[in-house]
């Protein structure tokens, strides 16, 4: 771990400063009123806004577009009640956009681990793009809840996670046709506009020469600081040692690297938010994080039992089976 990473670290788990307090109380204000308690009521998600920004030329003005747009985003996807009920798409999404969880780092920070070889981006360029923004806006949100939750549990504040995308079987298909490189940007768009300052550091592994095709039809839409984050490496146990450098360890690193970890499929994660209609906001709302009363009508048993029905479908046609709570390997 470098003296950078630590200061860093420190950074990301201080609260809120007062020298940033204007500038939240500035971000937040610019929220439509009928959506402003909901965004913030989780602080961190306008702190991430705020110190997304902080070295900008610009910084008001960007500051305030980015929230800005978010909100406007929120809104349309409906991000707020985002667990209510699984997506249109669902098991076709996650069938063909398959990712995990592992970690956490050594900080505390999550990894969302995406294998090329588990993405069909065929299949994904014929989906409908609204639902696609929305599916993959559910996702997000799901990471955004695993690392409340654990930031919680750890006792510190983390709101970034790792990104560790293995790129072995790449092929130049992948971006082929103009259709499919809108694919990929919109999908690793979602995260970069949507969801600021949410990235601590990018792991791109076993890359061949073609994958500066692939990057070049992602790159327009990443921020500069997010591409200044990003690592490139090349073998399984090169990456592994650098990851272990930089402060992750084996028991966090995917089995299939080298690493202890099993990871948890993502699509699972979400479907046990969804079974749970886990609320935006993290208060604890009868007895549990998140839970919310059963609506009028059905019971909480009922209510249970059709989004089981419902998701129970949805997971056969994936071949996942019944997605229960799996807890990833911890240090």
């Amino acid at each position: 771990m470098s003296a950078v990473d630590s200061k860093l670290a420190q950074e990301e788990s201080t609260p809120m400063t007062e020298a940033e307090r204007p500038w939240y109380d500035m971000a937040l204000q610019a929220v439509p009123e009928d959506q402003r308690a909901a965004f913030g009521s989780i602080p961190t998600d306008v702190v991430c806004v705020v110190r997304g920004f902080q070295h900008a030329k610009h910084r008001k003005d960007d500051t305030l577009k980015s929230i800005t747009s978010i909100a406007e985003w929120r809104q349309s996807v409906n991000y707020y009640n985002i667990f209510n009920t699984a997506l249109p798409g669902f098991a076709d999404f996650h069938a063909n956009w398959k990712e995990s969880i592992a970690g956490p780092d050594s900080y505390g920070h999550m990894i969302q681990v995406i294998r090329i070889q588990d993405v069909d981006v065929d299949a994904i360029e014929k989906m409908d793009q609204k639902q696609l923004e929305a599916l993959q806006g559910q996702k997000m949100k799901a990471y955004a809840v695993y690392k409340e939750d654990m930031a919680r549990q750890r006792g510190t504040q983390r709101y970034k996670h790792t990104l560790l995308i293995d790129l072995t079987h790449i092929k130049m298909s992948m971006v082929s046709s103009s259709n499919k490189r809108h694919a990929l940007q919109h999908i690793f768009g979602i995260g970069s506009k949507f969801f600021p300052e949410t990235i601590w550091k990018i792991y791109l592994i076993n890359g061949p020469m073609i994958f500066r095709a692939v990057f070049s039809a992602i790159k327009p839409i990443l921020a500069p600081e997010t591409i200044a984050k990003i690592q490139m490496t090349g073998s399984f146990e090169s990456s592994l040692k650098k990851m272990e450098a930089d402060g992750i360890p084996r028991s966090a690193i995917p089995e299939w690297m080298g690493g202890a970890c099993k990871p948890q499929p993502t699509a699972e994660y979400v479907n046990q938010l969804i079974l749970q209609r886990r609320t935006h906001s993290p208060k604890v709302v009868g007895g549990q994080p998140g839970a919310v009363p059963p609506p009028i009508g059905l019971s909480q048993q009922q209510q249970m039992q059709q989004q089981q029905l419902q998701l129970s479908s949805a997971f056969g046609s994936m071949g996942l089976g019944s997605a229960g709570p799996q807890r990833v390997a911890s240090t």
